[in-house]
């Protein structure tokens, strides 16, 4: 959270919303890197894996990757009007909204509700 919040800057550069978090009253505990799995890929190994796989599977694959959705809710977008009922792309298919996931053949709410939160806008994904 407070990578992104950081990362929030107008035209001229500047944060737009600086912070200085009291970690003490958060309660957040020491997280050693070290000691965690955290099992990733470079964006070269990425493009090879996009590369290596089958055709029809490689814009799952890029969009997974790109937008960090998890297999279950990409697998629950339906191509419909916007509806609260369900995982739905925008008309202009620049947002996907996260209502559902896709668990075996049962279609649930997302894994975390961290998914129901703003929508994942392509337009974050710009360089600029």
């Amino acid at each position: 959270m407070k990578e992104v919040v950081a990362s929030a800057i107008d035209g001229d550069g500047r944060r737009m919303f600086p912070r200085e978090w009291n970690y003490d009253y958060m309660d957040v505990p020491i997280v050693d890197p070290q000691k965690q799995h955290r099992p990733t890929l470079t964006p070269a190994q990425v493009s090879e894996v996009i590369k290596q796989a089958e055709s029809h599977y490689r814009v799952l694959y890029a969009l997974l990757a790109g937008i960090g959705l998890r297999i279950g809710e990409a697998l629950a977008i339906k191509l419909d009007p916007y509806s609260e009922d369900h995982t739905t792309i925008s008309s202009d298919c620049k947002t996907i909204h996260v209502r559902k996931s896709v668990r075996g053949t049962k279609e649930q709410k997302p894994k975390t509700g961290n998914a129901l939160g703003p929508s994942i806008s392509a337009s974050l994904l710009r360089p600029s």
